[in-house]
This record gives structure tokens, sequence and C-alpha cells, in this order.
């Protein structure tokens, strides 16, 4: 035996479906509040040095005192100001500008260029301590 069932709709549920429809034809609104979500979530990362996994340790951690002495990624703030996000069409991008982004978030290898390879050069850190050492390569 079938079962029928009719549905009846009053103009609020006429409305209410008219709205969703529309809402649902222009995602711009939702897409643009969900990246800035999304960016609010990576400056956090940014404060908390890493989320839920912390970031590996720095091996050369800056002088007692710095703001940035222990949390990775955080030495002048440039990475983290450079993120930035665009909505276009049904698409969230979310990227930097920067070059050496990529090596950090993927991992790799830095190629020494001929001017930091120079015999004799010497560089310039901060040790553990908070000394200034200056060493040649």
């Amino acid at each position: 035996m079938p079962i029928n069932i009719r549905v009846t709709y009053t103009n609020g549920a006429h409305q209410t479906l008219a709205t969703l429809q529309g809402n649902v034809q222009n995602l711009t609104p939702a897409l643009t509040a969900t990246k800035e979500i999304i960016l609010d979530s990576i400056r956090q990362n940014f404060v908390a040095g890493g989320r839920p996994v912390r970031w590996a340790p720095l091996k050369h951690p800056r002088a007692r005192g710095s703001l940035q002495a222990t949390i990775p990624l955080t030495d002048t703030g440039r990475l983290r100001a450079s993120i930035t996000g665009q909505v276009t069409g049904t698409t969230i991008t979310i990227g930097t500008n920067l070059s050496y982004a990529r090596i950090h978030q993927e991992g790799g290898t830095v190629s020494i260029t001929a001017r930091l390879a120079a015999p004799g050069r010497a560089f310039r850190f901060p040790s553990r301590t908070g000394e200034i050492i200056f060493r040649r390569r």
C-alpha cells in the first residue's frame, strides 16, 4: 500500500526556502566568514607556537628577554603578517608572497650562495647565554 505525503507551504515557509536558495547561490558571505576563521586560526598558531602539536624548538634560541626568544617563526613577524586570504567565486585561497615560507612549511634543503660561502667571512650570532659570537666559516 503506497504512502502519500502532502506538504502544504505557508507564506513563511515559502519565504524561508526562497532565502535559503538565494544564500546557496551566493556563497561569498559564507566563504568570506570562513576565510576569516582560517586566518584567525593561523594567527593563533603563531602565538601558541603551533597547535595542537607545538613546532620544533629553535636550534639557536634568541637572547633572553627577547619576545621571540623561544617561539619559532616569530623572529621579525614578517611571515605572520604576510599571510593573507582571498575569496574568488567558490574558492578560498590562503597564502603568502614570501619566498622562504615554503621551506618552513614543507622542509627541505637551503643552498648556500657563493656570497655566504666566501672564505674568511665572519658570521655574527647570539649564543645560548646571550653573548654575541663571531665565527668564521
